[in-house]
């Protein structure tokens, strides 16, 4: 929820579209908020008018607290039609509390939040183990451990440093982990049953069709041969030579066709099947 919707929406000084640590050119100016509707071409100086808002709420601290300051504010930007000026002229004119009691006599709002609060319970878990891969993009699961935002909605954490994604999606899978930082991809997968039964091999043809999405999208320009570039990395020889050593039986040949979403890939057809692409920086 952004922080600036959680400013006092019964008060005439509040805008609620900024925050108290708004940098915009408006915030920053000496003259404080003097804003624009841009709806109607028109200027409202509210600084200037007389205040006799009679509520001086503090800042919510506590979950209760801003769910609580948060329902007050959807009812009230939705009864102004979400329109700020009028909102905060409404608030000057006749004062926190008569604008609050108004509201009160024609919605019952300790009900409303009664209900929502009574929806939301508790967390049906509150012991988690949360995965996670050391990159850049896992930064918000890591440090939310630190700054307290998993205890303060009453869930303790294990964050646990992940070795890969294929290690992610099998800890999922076996319930070692209540959640996981995972690429886009990886539940729909999971969901639909690819890669949890797959044997770990490094199939020449899915290097064809990593090429093919490369060559779709401009990040190969001119004509290439996609099996030679494909085994020259994908070191199946060697891949299979271990897989036996431990037991497994690898497959006889690198190449697969593939159905993905909802085309057939042939990599013996590599070319037809980038430009049967109607969208790509490198389709013909």
């Amino acid at each position: 929820m952004s922080v600036k919707s959680l400013g006092d929406p019964f008060s005439g000084d509040t805008d609620l579209r900024h925050s108290k640590s708004c940098g915009c050119d408006m915030c920053a100016s000496k003259g404080g908020h003097h804003h624009a509707d841009h709806d109607h071409g028109v200027k409202h100086d509210l600084a200037s008018m007389p205040a006799h808002s009679d509520m001086a709420a503090k800042a919510p601290e506590s979950s209760e607290e801003i769910l609580d300051r948060a329902i007050d504010s959807a009812i009230v930007r939705s009864v102004f039609g979400h329109n700020e000026i009028s909102r905060r002229s409404f608030a000057k004119m006749v004062g926190g509390s008569t604008m609050m009691a108004a509201l009160a006599s024609v919605l019952p709002i300790d009900k409303v939040k009664a209900a929502i609060l009574d929806d939301l319970g508790t967390p049906e878990k509150s012991k988690l183990n949360i995965g996670f891969v050391p990159i850049t993009c896992a930064t918000p699961i890591i440090m939310a451990q630190p700054m307290g935002f998993y205890e303060k909605y009453g869930l303790d954490v294990d964050v646990i440093k992940t070795a890969g994604w294929a290690v992610a999606r099998d800890k999922s899978l076996n319930n070692e982990y209540d959640a996981s930082h995972m690429l886009t991809p990886m539940p729909l997968a999971i969901s639909m049953g690819a890669g949890s039964t797959a044997t770990p091999f490094p199939w020449h043809s899915m290097g064809v069709w990593i090429l093919t999405q490369m060559k779709r999208w401009g990040y190969i320009e001119g004509d290439i041969d996609y099996k030679k570039i494909a085994e020259e990395v994908y070191v199946a020889t060697d891949c299979a030579k271990v897989m036996k050593d431990l037991g497994y039986e690898a497959p006889t040949s690198t190449y697969k066709s593939y159905t993905i979403m909802g085309k057939t890939f042939d990599p013996d057809q590599p070319e037809a099947y980038v430009n049967s692409f109607a969208i790509g920086k490198g389709v013909s």
